[in-house]
């Protein structure tokens, strides 16, 4: 029963920590139409995201044409863009279904958000363990 309880109190650190859609910036990238999982003539970057936590990808990425594109990355594919992160300013494609909002810059930038998918596996993983915690407390 320790043992739960400390994995509880674990978890809801963590889940306090991750968080869910957020910005991580301006990176150099291929906003090739060809490496895009999906593209529309009203792309925002939520959009973008939400299809990629449905995939189960980490980081999404806009870009390419007109800020049409949306990629979505994984961890190893942040690992070899992090050193590649460039100024805010460089992605200045405004997104075509939200002109407030950037969308990668020309052919060369993109615009990464971690899309939240890992928040969404630790809420599930709470709602796992409050269930086994309570059927041993039974």
């Amino acid at each position: 029963m320790a043992r739960i309880l400390a994995a509880s109190a674990v978890l809801f650190f963590l889940l306090g920590v991750a968080s869910a859609q957020s910005l991580k910036g301006c990176y150099v990238g291929d906003g090739d139409s060809a490496a895009a999982d999906a593209s529309s003539d009203d792309m925002i970057n939520s959009d973008c995201a939400e299809f990629c936590a449905k995939e189960g990808k980490p980081y999404s990425g806009t870009g390419g044409e007109g800020g049409r594109y949306c990629a979505c990355l994984t961890e190893e594919d942040m690992g070899m863009l992090a050193p590649t992160k460039s100024d805010a300013a460089n992605c200045d494609t405004p997104c075509p279904g939200k002109l407030e909002e950037m969308c990668g810059g020309g052919d060369n930038y993109v615009t990464i958000w971690s899309t939240g998918s890992a928040a969404k596996r630790m809420l599930s993983l709470r709602e796992k363990l409050q269930n086994l915690r309570r059927a041993l407390e039974d």
